[in-house]
């Protein structure tokens, strides 16, 4: 890649091609670069994708089209070069004619812009209009990874907003739920939340269970097979099971007279027990780190925060359901024994 300026000729040798470009007297535009290269029937921004950064002329700038190969809302981008950083502006627009999604776009995009806002990965802009919207990530950097993979990474980026916001959305019958557990005890949390759906089979209500986890937060999604179950049952499920684990959390559930359902209740004592032995097992490693901690830094190890070994607390408890005892498949709750219990538990941490 060469970049030539003669008299008032300026362009770009891309191998055999001879791209034509144009001076820019303004630093508030294209990254404040002095020699512009834009829209362009022989060039587009794809075409540097074999390109490092090092090979990028200074104070150059390329406006046009790109095509993602993760995000199809992504029509064009800018890339520049300006004291030896790396600019970039991804954009994404995204119109109402050819949106598919059964989701209202203009419900979608102003999540997708909180969503971004409290991400903080990228810098953004955002315009909308009545029938269009655009993002576009600006960000720079002075890695020497080519230009293409810098491109590909926020275009990635984008797309898993994009689908986190779609899901969180498509909330019309799935029951969403998420938590913020603390680093030591999230394995162990994780672990007991994964046999929620067994649980949700053992009562009878049979349908599609995930649970996912990013950084501090874990969230769980169930879709019922059936549309006669009500989400609300889910939910006191939900509240009944993270109960389970303290010391009067069993006496709410009856087993059927069977073989089957006893089996079934002994499993679900394991998995209790093997949480609470992982949550004593973690316990006793923080307190080591703790106690070498104070040591070195003459602290007492009662000033600490005692972090809380309830799962129960780190979850908000439905309101404004109705509260009854649930008849399930091997399992009878006594829901309404327990759910002031839960709320209270929820309060104190």
């Amino acid at each position: 890649m060469e970049l030539i300026v003669e008299q008032k000729e300026l362009y770009l040798k891309l191998g055999d091609r001879k791209i034509s470009g144009l001076i820019n007297n303004s630093n508030d535009l294209y990254f404040g670069c002095r020699y512009l290269f834009e829209s362009n029937d022989d060039f587009s921004i794809n075409d540097l994708s074999v390109y490092s950064p090092s090979e990028i002329p200074e104070g150059t700038c390329f406006h046009d089209a790109y095509d993602s190969q993760y995000c199809k809302q992504v029509t064009g981008a800018q890339v520049g070069k300006r004291k030896g950083m790396m600019h970039f502006d991804i954009y994404a627009s995204y119109w109402l004619e050819d949106w598919d999604d059964s989701i209202n776009l203009k419900l979608f995009f102003p999540e997708l812009v909180k969503t971004l806002e409290v991400d903080g990965k990228y810098k953004f802009e955002s315009f909308s209009e009545r029938d269009h919207f655009e993002i576009s990530l600006v960000f720079e950097t002075d890695e020497l990874v080519s230009i293409s993979e810098q491109c590909e990474c926020a275009c990635k980026y984008l797309r898993e907003k994009h689908d986190f916001v779609l899901d969180n959305l498509d909330i019309e019958g799935r029951f969403i739920s998420q938590f913020n557990f603390p680093l030591e005890y999230k394995s162990a949390f994780v672990q007991y939340l994964t046999y929620f759906g067994q649980f949700l089979e053992d009562l009878g209500i049979s349908g599609d269970f995930s649970i996912s986890s990013k950084n501090e937060n874990t969230s769980i999604a169930f879709h019922p097979a059936s549309k006669d179950v009500a989400l609300d049952n889910i939910a006191l499920a939900l509240e009944t099971y993270l109960s389970l684990p303290s010391s009067e959390g069993l006496s709410i559930v009856t087993s059927r007279d069977t073989l089957e359902a006893e089996v079934k209740i002994q499993q679900l004592v394991s998995v209790i027990e093997h949480m609470k032995s992982q949550l004593s097992l973690s316990k006793a490693i923080v307190s080591a780190k703790d106690r070498e901690i104070s040591f070195l830094e003459k602290e007492t190890i009662s000033s600490k925060r005692e972090v809380s070994q309830n799962i129960a607390d780190y979850w908000e408890p439905i309101e404004g359901v109705k509260i009854t005892s649930y008849e399930g498949k091997f399992f009878t709750l006594d829901i309404p024994h327990l759910i002031g219990k839960v709320k209270n538990w929820g309060k104190k941490s």
